[in-house]
């Protein structure tokens, strides 16, 4: 399930189609209820505030900090399941990749999301398999 907001930004094709492909169910929601975005109001004000603290001083345009900062959310863990974003997506740690994509056309990629599914789907299965089971570890 994928929760936006009423904003056109989520009605596009490719949307409709990653959906599709993926078969995620879209739940659209009214704008600025944070009771219904709380992680995501969440992850915003972090963002705001690391971005405030990194560019105090540096003269940089705040979107050349960005990155740095996104990744540092990515690889920090969570006081809850003691893993990363990164973990519980990839199972590593860390995952360093030079990303090919931008180059493709969203028809191209859209093409081949349905056998990159079928195996995302398989190591998403394997990953949750592992966390729960160290989750499991972790509260006994």
């Amino acid at each position: 399930m994928i929760q936006t907001y009423m904003g056109t930004l989520f009605e596009c094709a490719i949307i409709k189609e990653l959906c599709n492909i993926f078969n995620i169910k879209k739940r659209v929601t009214k704008p600025y209820v944070h009771e219904e975005i709380g992680k995501v109001e969440r992850l915003k004000r972090t963002l705001q505030v690391k971005l405030r603290i990194k560019c105090k001083n540096n003269f940089e345009p705040w979107g050349d900090q960005s990155a740095n900062i996104i990744f540092s959310i990515r690889i920090t863990s969570s006081r809850s399941t003691n893993l990363s974003p990164l973990e519980i997506l990839y199972g590593t740690t860390y995952m360093f990749t030079c990303s090919t994509e931008r180059k493709k056309t969203p028809e191209k990629i859209v093409k081949n999301l349905s056998n990159y599914r079928k195996a995302y789907m398989s190591k998403m299965k394997k990953n949750h398999d592992k966390i729960m089971q160290k989750s499991k570890s972790h509260h006994h």
